[in-house]
Parts: C-alpha cells; structure tokens; sequence
C-alpha cells in the first residue's frame, strides 16, 4: 500500500511540474523567432525587451555603450506587442539603424524605421530624420521605454534603403 501510495505522489508531482512549466511557457509564449536591434546606446549597462505585456519575464543583454552593437532577443511565434528599453539613465542617446525579425522557415522581415516615433514613448523623445533613418531616441529621465502593438507580417521583406 506504501509503494502504491508514493507512486501516486510521484505522478501526481511530475503532472504539476509538467503544467507549471507549460502554463509557463504559454505566459512568456514560445520562442521561435528572434527581433535583432542594431543599435547605439551612448550610456547604460542594460538593454530590456518585453514580449506581449508579459511585465513579469522581459529578457536582458548587456549594454556596450557608445559602439555600434546588434543586441537579438527570443519573440515568440505570436508576437502582438514590443517594449524596449533600451537604457536605465536619463540623458542618454540610442539610435537604431534597423530592427529585423526572423523566424524559421519564414523570410526575414524589417520594421519600418518610421513606426518607432508613433510607438507609446515614456521619459523619452523619438525621433527620425528620413525614411532610411537611424531613429533617435532621446531619454529624459531614468527608467525610460518604447512600446507599441506590432503586425510583423506586415513589415518589409527588405531593409530600407
């Protein structure tokens, strides 16, 4: 009777973990595609993305600051919204020259540098100076932020030019 009972323990404990780490996976979404932001932050240590208003699992990279650097993240396959964070100081500068999305067996496609100024900006200012870009970003305070809905199917099968 023990050993019948510490077998049901075991099962039922391995069925938890099980859906624990797959209502987990469904939260922060799976990870089949990636977003690379070639950019150049003048200051901070780090650069945050968010995924789909998930506040609670957003992913870090370093910061190399003042150097051109393509920083990747993980998106998942349903990707609906986007928050960078690109710097924690205030008075930083950020310019982006592109941001790319690429997910297995589908062609790459670009955002359209011209949609970063309509993104949600907190302690920041988002500008572009032509089409070709690279945007500005501008932070007026710490703990700065872009955010918007994205439609990734929708963007550009090449870069601008």
């Amino acid at each position: 009777m023990k050993h019948l009972f510490l077998v049901c323990m075991i099962v039922v404990a391995t069925s938890c973990s099980r859906s624990d780490s797959s209502a987990s996976e469904k939260s922060s979404g799976s990870a089949p595609g990636t977003v690379s932001i070639d950019a150049k932050i003048s200051a901070g240590t780090r650069f945050i993305l968010y995924c789909n208003d998930v506040w609670s699992a957003p992913q870090q990279l370093p910061v190399v600051p003042g150097e051109w650097k393509t920083y990747q993240f993980r998106v998942p396959q349903e990707l609906k919204s986007l928050r960078f964070d690109p710097t924690e100081l205030a008075e930083a500068d950020v310019e982006i020259r592109s941001v790319k999305f690429e997910y297995s067996g589908q062609p790459p496609r670009w955002m359209p540098l011209t949609d970063l100024p309509k993104w949600l900006q907190y302690n920041s200012k988002v500008t572009v100076d032509s089409a070709s870009g690279p945007v500005r970003i501008h932070t007026t305070d710490t703990n700065m932020y872009i955010m918007s809905t994205v439609s990734v199917a929708n963007y550009l099968l090449k870069p601008q030019e």
